[in-house]
């Protein structure tokens, strides 16, 4: 038994003043990516920046100039529970003019985030506080109020992240009938979720956008969980690193 049908996939654009890009690459992420925030600049679960939000309005101008041209519609916005994640689907397609049956309605995946621990800008919200600030999401079931996933000591590595982003998959194959599905996540989750399904490595840049074609066939037995690995991220520093 198979199915098949195109995914279009987005990553966020970087997030508040401090990128989780350039805050996990800064030479003392030992310390300062395991904080909130710092003097006044908070990147926990950070909020998008200007030019992240110019990133996604110009996503959305993309969809316009394609849209009278034919290309397919999302029948279902699946949407990572990250803040800048919601956000950019929002500016992506919130306000495109779309047929009463494709109406944009983001319905928040768990499974569907970046790496997971240790980084507090990977870190996502309560459900009541990512309800009450976009009232128009709907969760999947189960969704719980706290982040259970996210550790503070323990940075989830590929093999980890590769099995979770499948586990995602099966779950939208086993109950999405729908044809065209939007994936509005974070790159490293959509590059997962590209190797996931066999894609050819391929690095989107920040606000891209990549279809993909998809046929998947039901298969007997249980997926392999993968052993598990060391920590991907550093050791934590106890202070500030010296200068």
């Amino acid at each position: 038994m198979g199915r098949t049908f195109p995914f279009l996939s987005f990553p966020s654009p970087p997030s508040l003043s401090i990128s989780c890009i350039l805050l996990t690459n800064h030479p003392k992420q030992c310390y300062y990516s395991a904080l909130d925030g710092l003097n006044g600049t908070t990147w926990a679960d950070a909020t998008l920046t200007p030019t992240g939000r110019s990133q996604a309005t110009a996503v959305s101008s993309l969809w316009t100039q394609q849209i009278p041209h034919g290309i397919p519609l999302p029948e279902t916005y699946y949407v990572s529970p990250l803040t800048r994640t919601v956000e950019t689907a929002d500016l992506s397609f919130s306000n495109l003019s779309l047929p009463a049956d494709k109406q944009y309605k983001p319905l928040i995946k768990e499974l569907l985030r970046e790496a997971l621990g240790v980084h507090t800008c990977d870190r996502r919200s309560t459900k009541t506080h990512i309800a009450s600030t976009f009232s128009h999401v709907t969760f999947e079931p189960g969704f719980s109020d706290a982040d259970l996933l996210w550790e503070k000591d323990y940075r989830e590595p590929d093999s980890a992240r590769r099995y979770r982003l499948s586990r995602f998959l099966d779950d939208v194959f086993a109950i999405d009938e729908d044809v065209v599905v939007s994936m509005t996540s974070h790159s490293g989750a959509i590059a997962s979720i590209l190797e996931a399904v066999g894609h050819r490595k391929f690095a989107l840049e920040t606000g891209g956008v990549v279809p993909v074609f998809v046929k998947a066939v039901r298969v007997k037995g249980r997926r392999e969980v993968p052993a598990k690995e060391p920590s991907a991220g550093p050791p934590l520093c106890d202070g500030p690193p010296e200068e």
